[in-house]
């Protein structure tokens, strides 16, 4: 475990991110970490993450950092992955977002809670849960020197603009509730599911 980093942390250095405390699969992350000896990462999480042992030589991990110092660290990466446990709950929905905005390239595991969010292998790509060769097919996937980052990062950016702001979320309702007042308690159930989905 690390000191709390300072703004100039690991700029230059070309490493993968990860983090969070919610339904996190540390465990899965650290075996994928320890088969990419030659790569490295860096991870922020919550001291309440009791599955963050043996921490693999090629890791950095951080606990309970300020956001300033987590956002630091998330934009400096080259790429992130959000590993998750189970399907269950609200949990990666924020990492993704920020990822997304910061024009970085996403591993997710492919799970209602999240995969909403993505088009697989244009904005992001996916893993199976649970699954460590699917994990590091991703990875290497993301490595490649032949796969167009860029471009995935371009059309992350423009989804996360054009669908998941809550300017854009509040001018679609306000559409549909000049439309049709039935189309609008539709929208507005759905919409508020989406709402508990994502906070």
């Amino acid at each position: 475990m690390e000191n709390i980093p300072d703004k100039k942390a690991f700029i230059g250095e070309k490493y993968i991110f990860s983090g969070g405390y919610s339904n996190r699969d540390y465990e899965l992350l650290f075996k994928c970490i320890s088969q990419n000896p030659d790569m490295k990462f860096v991870i922020v999480a919550s001291a309440l993450n009791k599955d963050i042992t043996d921490i693999p030589a090629n890791a950095t991990v951080y606990k309970d950092t300020s956001n300033k110092q987590f956002n630091t660290l998330l934009g400096n990466a080259y790429g992130v992955i959000i590993p998750l446990k189970k399907d269950v709950g609200a949990s990666g929905q924020l990492l993704s977002l920020l990822a997304m905005q910061m024009h970085k390239p996403i591993i997710y595991c492919n799970i209602s809670v999240v995969n909403y969010y993505f088009v697989p292998y244009k904005t992001g790509i996916p893993y199976q849960l649970n699954n460590i060769k699917s994990l590091n097919k991703a990875l290497q996937t993301l490595m490649d020197p032949d796969f167009e980052v860029g471009k995935m990062t371009q059309d992350s950016f423009k989804r996360c603009s054009e669908k998941f702001t809550l300017e854009n979320r509040n001018l679609e309702f306000m559409r549909i509730l000049k439309a049709d007042t039935s189309s609008t308690r539709s929208y507005y159930n759905s919409s508020k599911s989406f709402t508990t989905k994502t906070l």
